[in-house]
């Protein structure tokens, strides 16, 4: 009871301790002071945050145009600092509250070796209060831009101003200078899971016009396209791409700039073990998705060979589980990775063909035809576009129907790129 007593009436001597410290504290002005200090604080975070979020977008809007536009050595006319300057403001303008902020930004190239050559345009000096973190150490060639966002009100004053700070006295402060910083990257995959179906180099220069031609996927929920739309732009209707089995009875003819005679499509296997031969690894059955994990990309001296794959009547379990995949992507109308060979080695007589792995290419697959399962594609519709001569050829030996197109592949901080041209496939991610 007593310590009942003492809690709700403290001895005298106690009270109004801290109506007297708050006194003091106010009257020194120290609560006014802090209270200020914490809105200007707060006023700093929020710039802050805000050209965070411009620097981010404008980066990954930059990088996502360049990738989308590469040629084979992953140039673009598109992709420089003069013709990105516009996305590069935009984007960041758009993530400030007062749609305004200052923007440098720097293209850069990053050669298998190492060496980086800037872009003209890049800034000789970096006009902003941060720095951004060293690029992740990286193998293979590669691009990336970095965007840096600074402070710039609608008054063309460059700093955040105090909102109460200035009001205190003997206050010498007059606000701040934020800045933020954001990189991507992008460069052709060196490492994948992808379908078990190689395509020629060959096919894929053909069917693409020797990179001139890719066309865009469909619509994640719509259909599969069949006619209509390309002829009316003065291009070859896609679905009529066909692609002959490897060394099949249909043959193709390889641009100039194919560098080899291997044509046509091939099943691989998983690389499965030690090598039987020097650089040739024995192979298993694809997964249950028709799919390969982990295929690295031909990288300077180490190439990467795949052995082919015999899909047919000794191997049901593939067999079945590639022609369901094949069906679901004809129907999807998807584009999926496959991975593009350009050399070819026989080893023992009938045994399968060992394939050099180029590169990576997102493929939109519109119809199949074997002997064996005849044709596969919706309404049956994609084989009455093909010619009477070769529909008959890839009835009897098979053959795939389809076009390319440009596929983004993300990435978190992505360290590792292809030293092969490029193919469509790009690896993309932040990396600062």
């Amino acid at each position: 009871m007593r310590r009942l007593i003492h809690a709700l009436f403290p001895p005298r001597g106690e009270h109004g301790v801290i109506t007297a410290l708050v006194a003091v504290l106010a009257g020194a002005g120290v609560l006014l002071g802090m209270a200020a200090l914490v809105i200007d604080i707060g006023a700093l975070y929020a710039e802050r945050e805000q050209l965070q979020s411009g620097a981010d977008a404008a980066s990954w809007k930059v990088a996502q145009a360049c990738a989308g536009t590469a040629g084979r050595d992953l140039t673009s006319a598109t992709c420089t600092v003069a013709a990105q300057r516009d996305n590069a403001q935009r984007y960041a303008d758009r993530n400030a509250k007062d749609l305004v902020s200052d923007v440098q930004f720097c293209i850069t190239t990053v050669s298998a070796a190492g060496v980086t050559t800037a872009d003209a345009g890049c800034p000789s000096s970096w006009n902003t209060p941060v720095t951004c973190p060293a690029p992740p150490s990286a193998s293979g060639p590669y691009r990336y831009v970095e965007v840096r966002t600074s402070t710039r009100n609608s008054d063309n004053t460059s700093v955040v101003p105090p909102l109460f700070g200035r009001g205190l006295a003997g206050s010498a402060y007059h606000g701040a200078k934020m800045g933020a910083c954001g990189r991507v990257a992008w460069g052709a995959p060196a490492v994948t899971d992808v379908l078990a179906l190689g395509v020629s180099r060959c096919d894929f220069l053909r069917l693409t016009g020797d990179y001139t031609r890719f066309f865009a996927p469909p619509p994640p929920t719509g259909p599969n396209p069949q006619t209509g739309v390309h002829p009316l732009l003065g291009l070859s209707d896609p679905t009529a791409g066909y692609i002959p089995i490897s060394d099949g009875i249909l043959a193709t003819s390889c641009p100039a700039d194919a560098g080899e005679t291997v044509a046509g499509y091939t099943w691989l296997g998983q690389p499965d073990g030690p090598p039987a031969l020097p650089g040739l690894l024995p192979v298993s059955a694809p997964d249950a998705s028709c799919e390969l994990t982990g295929i690295p990309a031909t990288d300077g001296p180490a190439d990467s060979w795949v052995g082919g794959f015999t899909i047919g009547p000794g191997n049901a379990s593939a067999a079945t589980a590639c022609l369901d995949r094949l069906n679901v992507l004809i129907t999807s109308g998807q584009p999926v990775l496959v991975p593009i060979f350009d050399r070819q080695v026989a080893v023992i007589g009938t045994l399968p063909s060992y394939y050099r792995i180029a590169g990576f290419a997102p493929l939109v697959l519109t119809g199949y035809e074997s002997p064996v399962s005849g044709p596969v594609s919706p309404g049956s519709a994609v084989p009455s576009l093909v010619p009477g001569a070769q529909r008959a050829l890839c009835a009897a030996q098979s053959c795939l129907y389809g076009y390319f197109t440009r596929a983004l592949v993300t990435d978190h901080v992505p360290t590792r790129f292809a030293t092969s041209r490029y193919y469509g496939a790009m690896v993309i991610g932040r990396t600062g």
